[in-house]
């Protein structure tokens, strides 16, 4: 017995200081190899570079690990079979079962070490190397501008610059940065690629802001852009060209670490199950169904006040009182932009629309438009200390009013002026003209804005099926929440398969090296190897399984343990009949 124990201990030490050996070797070269592209791409620094091999080193072990254990275990036992200790163990009456103790003990521990870095340290580090390539966003900025490369925005709007500049003076707070863009195109296309809108500018001036975005209790950081153009044109496909007001062009960029369930611990995977808006991916989808919402409460609203009187008021984003005047209120499917259809109002009997406009001296600006559209804006204004507030959470509606070939009078101004006059009526060019910031009364959108996702959902069912975009809105938001339900539970089944690989791996390793003591140890490894790595590619192929299929792939992902274990069992007492 006290042979047993001493050739364990040794047994012990060898397999620990080579699977240290062999997972450290694997570790710095997969690191390495992660690291080269946001360095080469200028979205690394040289000394961050180094932060972000150290911090991918963790969840890089979720790999190196079971490979390093299961090659370990070879070439330990292998030695130990080739040199004779085996036997005469075995001759000791130190049975197979006893000599294959220290890898089990290893490979329990291993697994439960594994376990810990798949829920606790590797997410956190997983968010720390995004943090790392996301955290400077101007210097991502001015790397795409030198490389000619496009900003992109979202799957359909990108903007191109042609020089990046950083003004001398600091960014007014609560802005985090700001820089200036030169030669800048905008340029928005339709789900085919094809472009829809161009706009051109000399400069745009870039603000950042940072803080929690997408609701009260989303919990997720997001980067607000505010971008201002100046002296700018451009142009709508089938419309001809169009001039743009001077106004801030506002967008917000979600970190892409909370796409994505693996950066989260167990512990907040559960919470995202029971709050699926807190991931982005749900909470995009629910911020639009929040939008079509609004607005068609808000015109359900502005349909009524257009009924009884012809005019309904709105309030600007400085709090004066717009005032329009129509006859009604009508769906306009593909007219407007915005996060809705929005609803096209109907001229007067004087064949316009009016809007009257209240400066900031109290005088009065009057619009007269032969087309005119109102939609809610894909922007909301956020709560708390003006257009960016501190915490950046929607707190009013912004609706936009458009108006199509317009003429204006008031202080200071002409109809010639502005557009009106019939010198400026030349076949292909808009007069264009729009009033953002608008919030009508009562608002809905706080209240929406509030809702979880599933009484959102059970709002957005009492509409008519006919209101296809709301029906749009509303399956997207639902198989989103289910598809990332599924991928949460796949995720957390992946990690205590991952965690159970190790004690397969090493045991098959020690097995297999065992049984083949007579051939070199390369062959030797391969045999463990390859079954080794389908076990794993198995756990990886039965997430996706789960995730697609829910608790009917779960299965799947156990699936590759179970096969290894079985051919490690049976290779075991091939090993024992010998």
């Amino acid at each position: 017995m006290r042979t047993a124990g001493l050739y364990w201990r040794f047994l012990f030490v060898e397999l620990v200081k080579l699977i240290a050996l062999s997972a450290a070797v694997v570790v710095v070269v997969g690191a390495f190899g992660l690291v080269i592209k946001p360095l080469a791409e200028g979205r690394l620094a040289p000394l961050d570079a180094l932060r972000f091999m150290l911090y991918a080193s963790v969840p890089m072990l979720q790999y190196a690990l079971p490979f390093a254990a299961g090659f370990a275990a070879t070439l330990v036992y292998h030695r130990a079979g080739q040199d004779n200790e085996v036997t005469a163990c075995f001759a000791g009456g130190v049975s197979h079962r006893a000599l294959l103790g220290p890898a089990l003990v290893i490979g329990l521990v291993m697994a439960g070490l594994m376990f810990v870095l798949t829920d606790q340290a590797m997410p956190r580090l997983l968010r720390r190397m995004q943090e790392l390539i996301t955290a400077d966003a101007a210097r991502m900025v001015a790397s795409a501008v030198d490389k000619g490369e496009p900003l992109v925005i979202d799957s359909r709007r990108s903007v191109y610059a042609r020089a990046f500049a950083r003004p001398e003076s600091a960014p007014p707070p609560p802005a985090i940065d700001h820089f200036v863009l030169s030669g800048v195109l905008a340029v928005e296309t339709d789900a085919a690629g094809a472009v829809t809108k161009e706009a051109a500018a000399e400069l745009a001036y870039v603000w950042l802001y940072r803080g929690a975005g997408g609701g009260a209790d989303a919990g997720e950081d997001v980067t607000t852009v505010v971008m201002k153009l100046r002296n700018t044109s451009g142009g709508i496909t089938g419309r001809g060209q169009f001039e743009l007001e001077q106004a801030p062009y506002v967008f917000r960029v979600p970190e892409t670490l909370t796409d994505d369930p693996k950066y989260l611990t167990w512990a907040e995977m559960d919470a995202a199950y029971d709050h699926p808006e807190r991931m982005s991916p749900v909470e995009q989808r629910r911020w639009r169904l929040v939008l079509r919402l609004a607005e068609r409460q808000s015109a359900a609203k502005v349909r009524e006040d257009l009924m009884r009187g012809g005019v309904m008021t709105l309030t600007d984003a400085a709090g004066r009182p717009v005032v329009i005047r129509a006859a009604g209120l009508a769906a306009s499917a593909g007219r407007v932009e915005g996060s809705g259809d929005g609803f096209e109002l109907a001229a007067g009997p004087d064949g316009v629309i009016e809007v009257r406009a209240m400066l900031e001296d109290g005088r009065t600006r009057t619009h007269r438009a032969e087309r005119a559209w109102l939609s809610q804006s894909a922007t909301p204004a956020p709560g708390g200390g003006g257009m960016l507030g501190a915490s950046g959470n929607a707190s009013a509606s912004q609706l936009v009013l458009r108006m199509e070939n317009v003429s204006t009078t008031g202080p200071g101004l002409t109809a010639e002026a502005v557009g009106g006059g019939a010198a400026d009526q030349t076949p292909g060019v808009l007069k264009d003209y729009s009033i953002a910031g608008l919030t009508p009364t009562p608002d809905p959108l706080p209240t929406l804005a509030g809702l979880s996702v599933e009484r959102l959902l059970a709002e957005a069912r009492g509409y008519a099926v006919q209101d296809q975009p709301l029906v749009d809105a509303r399956r997207a938001l639902d198989r989103r929440t289910e598809a990332l339900r599924r991928e949460i539970r796949a995720k957390q089944h992946e990690r205590i398969a991952a965690a159970l690989a190790c004690i397969v791996t090493i045991l098959c390793g020690a097995v297999m090296a065992l049984r083949l003591r007579e051939a070199l140890p390369l062959p030797v490894y391969l045999w463990s190897f390859l079954p080794s790595l389908l076990g794993i590619f198995a756990i990886s192929g039965g997430q996706s399984v789960a995730q697609a299929q829910g608790q009917w792939g779960v299965p799947m992902v156990y699936a590759g343990v179970v096969g290894l274990g079985v051919w490690t069992f049976v290779q075991y007492r091939v090993l024992a009949r010998r």
